[in-house]
């Protein structure tokens, strides 16, 4: 039986999500973890009206776990990764938004 949560609690859930994937440790080829940012960090995003799923990839390293998460939350997700890295590139598939988010 599926659990009923209420949008409050289902917002909140998407922005501790986005806090958590924004913060991963970096790993050196050594095995060391850096706090150096990286230099380019790769979102792919799938737009929905209520919910963004988005998959990351850090440098050139294997893509992260995909995350959903709501449109305010995914703006939070998108100010933290632009301090995380010199560069942050982002794709997405055009739909009923256009071009624009």
């Amino acid at each position: 039986m599926k659990k009923k949560t209420s949008p409050q609690s289902s917002r909140k859930a998407s922005e501790v999500r986005a806090e958590r994937v924004s913060n991963p440790p970096v790993k050196l080829a050594t095995g060391a973890a850096s706090q150096q940012p990286i230099q380019t960090i790769k979102l792919g995003v799938d737009t929905h009206a209520g919910q963004y799923t988005v998959s990351r990839m850090l440098d050139h390293q294997g893509i992260q776990p995909t995350q959903s998460m709501s449109p305010t939350a995914f703006l939070l997700f998108l100010k933290k990764q632009k301090s995380l890295a010199q560069r942050v590139v982002m794709v997405y598939e055009a739909g009923p938004y256009g071009y624009s988010l």
